[in-house]
């Protein structure tokens, strides 16, 4: 889980994928971090990547943001941050995960799919169109 001392490099990997996350305010990285909603994935003490999540009243998981900085994808990492989400979700009692990633983002998209998401449709968000994914857990 993200700690506070973290938010700094959090910002900074989410601002490095503005144009695919809209801008993440810090306000709510840090209201994310005090409710253990932000998962942070580290290789040699240095924060490479995080997810801020999360657990609904109606048992969905919903993940806001998710990213590992450009030098450390296609390493594993993104997909070791899913599956610990996912770990934590089902401790929460959540059965769905849903997720809105931007359909410009072809890499992204095919990575929730090859992870097993399900597609569930295209709709109109504030500055592009946006795929609906979900995935039962």
């Amino acid at each position: 889980m993200a700690e506070i001392y973290d938010l700094g490099k959090i910002k900074e990997i989410a601002d490095e994928f503005r144009d695919e996350l809209g801008f993440v305010y810090e306000a709510e990285l840090v209201r994310g971090v005090q409710n253990r909603s932000v998962i942070v994935a580290e290789v040699d003490g240095q924060v490479v990547g995080f997810n801020y999540f999360r657990c609904r009243k109606d048992r969905k998981a919903v993940i806001y943001a998710i990213a590992v900085t450009k030098s450390f994808q296609r390493q594993g990492i993104g997909r070791l941050l899913l599956r610990k989400f996912i770990e934590i979700a089902r401790q929460r009692g959540c059965v769905e995960v849903e997720l809105k990633c931007p359909a410009m983002s072809l890499g992204a998209n095919l990575f929730y799919k090859r992870f097993g998401f399900k597609f569930c449709g295209i709709v109109d968000g504030k500055k592009q169109k946006l795929v609906i994914w979900k995935l039962a857990i």
